[in-house]
């Protein structure tokens, strides 16, 4: 029952990317959460300038441009509906500076520009310890803004140089260290500069010996049940140039700007594993539906933060009833676009965030629960007829979500268009 599933989503999961959905593009938008409009910085220190993009299509990078000037590309893994993410740029010269950020989609189109401004404050005048942001009693705001950059500039596809050290990215191991991998995995960066051969060498350490076993633990399937080993291979970036990762049985390829050189990410891939794991070996319900919990959860666990993809709770929340769900009430089912790969419908979408909510709300052991229930879903379980319409022979396994998701009495919404 699940061969005509799998076959249709191999080809569709293979880019692993949220792409463009039938309609006229739209806009992204993005704001910028820290540090607030008049901020002061102390020369020489490094600024984090956090953002939160959001797109129905979604987004496939986020730029940071100081004084009309770039200094910040971050493309996404694959473009995702919700992206929050830290920028750096080092406040070298005393006086006004203005920041604009800028959100890009799946179809190119950029958002109007979040814009703040930031004081920077010589090193011999400051009376806080070096790096401290402060906010002041009311916001200086610059004379006049420069324009904002064009989005016809051609923008790096990669930082312009490699990742720097960053204490924020250490990996810790868990306090209660899993079984070790029981597979190989091989990595080829042969396509690579051989300066590369360190990152390379500790990604896949991290991805074998950190994330794997945490993964195992989850979803409770090991690799080994299906395959003698996972193969990696990280390419320059102008090989993959439609999407930067794939995941195809034990195969995964994946793009250096993806990995290596994406910065501020840890050093270990977390998704296309577990597309390896969900889709070609256990065949839980895929389609992203638990991708944003685990995640987080891996990264909360290793790095302490669980926000490199993701945002929090709230903000989550926020974007699903002020964004989404309007969004699908409009156009619930549309037709995909000739043009791309469409892995993930709003519907589909919907379901993703209302689960990364359950985790923050309930835990990772609800998840792993609820993930564990749709490999095999009980044949008790007789999906309603919305679900069964969007998601065909998947509708059991959608089911199976929505009755956990009712379970939640923190977050009580209902979208009838999705089934929910």
């Amino acid at each position: 029952r699940y061969a005509y599933v799998l076959a249709f989503f191999a080809i569709l999961l293979l880019a692993c990317d949220l792409t463009l959905l039938a309609g006229a593009p739209t806009k992204p938008t993005v704001i910028i959460a820290a540090p607030p409009s008049g901020a002061r910085a102390t020369a020489g220190s490094e600024v984090e300038v956090q953002s939160v993009a959001t797109d129905a299509q979604g987004i496939a990078r986020v730029e940071l441009w100081v004084d009309g000037n770039l200094v910040a590309n971050s493309p996404l893994l694959s473009p995702q509906t919700t992206y929050n993410v830290v920028q750096r740029w080092t406040a070298t010269t005393p006086g006004a500076h203005t920041l604009q950020v800028r959100a890009y989609n799946a179809s190119g189109a950029a958002s109007d520009p979040a814009v703040i401004s930031i004081e920077v404050v010589p090193t011999v005048a400051q009376t806080t310890p070096p790096g401290v942001i402060l906010t002041p009693t009311a916001a200086r705001e610059p004379n006049a803004s420069p324009p904002p950059p064009s989005p016809a500039r051609p923008a790096p596809t990669a930082p312009s140089s490699r990742r720097l050290p960053n204490p924020t990215t250490v990996i810790r191991k868990p306090a209660t260290p899993f079984p070790p991998a029981d597979l190989p995995f091989h990595i080829d960066c042969s396509a690579l500069d051989p300066t590369w051969l360190p990152d390379c060498n500790l990604y896949i350490a991290n991805t074998r010996d950190l994330v794997y076993p945490i993964l195992r633990d989850i979803t409770g399937t090991s690799l080994s049940q299906c395959y003698d080993a996972v193969y990696y291979k990280i390419v320059p970036d102008e090989q993959l140039s439609t999407h930067q990762g794939e995941a195809n049985k034990n195969q995964i390829l994946y793009s250096l700007r993806a990995t290596l050189n994406f910065a501020p990410l840890p050093l270990y891939d977390s998704h296309e594993i577990l597309h390896t794991i969900s889709t070609f070996c256990n065949h839980a319900l895929d389609n992203h539906v638990f991708h944003s919990a685990i995640e987080s959860h891996i990264d909360l666990t290793l790095t302490g933060t669980s926000t490199w993809h993701y945002p929090g709770r709230d903000l989550t929340a926020n974007w699903v009833e002020k964004k989404l769900i309007p969004d699908i009430r409009r156009n619930a089912t549309p037709q995909p676009d000739s043009r791309h790969i469409t892995t993930d419908p709003p519907c589909a979408t919907l379901f993703e965030n209302l689960v990364l909510i359950l985790y923050y709300d309930s835990g990772i052991e609800t998840i792993k629960r609820l993930y564990r229930a749709t490999i095999n879903p009980d044949p008790n379980v007789v999906p309603n007829a919305q679900l069964s319409r969007l998601f065909g022979p998947q509708a059991r396994q959608y089911q199976v979500v929505v009755n956990a998701l009712k379970q939640n009495s923190k977050y009580p919404i209902a979208v009838p268009e999705c089934g929910y």
